[in-house]
């Protein structure tokens, strides 16, 4: 298996655009630590490069877009990936966090021998703002949600185990929903929601 990072980052909505622009701090922390990263941005996250690149047996593989019956989106809505071809992700350790179950994203757990699979069993949801969205990463309302998946992914490609990541992710949500209660109450329920639901499903020992 090669040390290395194949990440998807669309572009063509709301939300792919906040998980494209969080998602530089996952690239960096990856070439930091000597990572090979294969960025698939905007028109290049496509079912073309994906499969075409996967094949090289990237260790991790991290997808940002919508999930829906059984088809994970890519760039301009196209289906990245689809229910039937789980082989794909054999032995990776796998991330999707946006929208769209693990139910719903092309990913059967009992079909999968992906080593991890880390993504949500119900809807993933955060806030932003009306007006920033031209620059996601100065909104202050995405970041109690956003930042924990960036520290879960970051602790990934560190040499943490998926079971540690996805643990200490689920610290930084309590946390902030903890502060949230003190200053945001809106966002609280919202912020417990993501951490219960966020899961993590080992299929192999790392």
């Amino acid at each position: 298996m090669k040390k290395a990072l194949l990440i998807t980052r669309p572009n063509y909505d709301i939300p792919t655009r906040y998980f494209y622009y969080w998602s530089k701090a996952v690239i960096d922390k990856a070439k930091k630590g000597g990572i090979e990263v294969v960025d698939l941005r905007v028109e290049k996250a496509s079912r073309k490069n994906f499969r075409k690149e996967i094949k090289n047996n990237p260790l991790f593989v991290f997808m940002n877009g919508h999930v829906n019956k059984g088809a994970t989106f890519c760039f301009d809505r196209g289906i990245l990936m689809e229910r039937g071809e789980e082989e794909l992700l054999k032995s990776k350790i796998v991330c999707n966090f946006l929208s769209g179950s693990m139910e719903k994203n092309g990913f059967d757990s009992k079909k999968s021998s992906a080593t991890a699979l880390i993504g949500y069993d119900k809807d993933f949801i955060f806030f932003c703002r009306p007006k920033p969205k031209t620059s996601p990463l100065l909104d202050e309302s995405a970041h109690p949600f956003l930042d924990p998946l960036t520290a879960l992914s970051i602790a990934i490609l560190s040499g943490e185990s998926p079971a540690q990541s996805v643990k200490k992710a689920k610290k930084i949500f309590r946390n902030n929903f903890k502060k949230s209660l003190k200053e945001k109450s809106y966002l609280a329920p919202f912020l417990l929601w993501d951490m219960n639901h966020l899961k993590l499903i080992k299929k192999e020992r790392l």
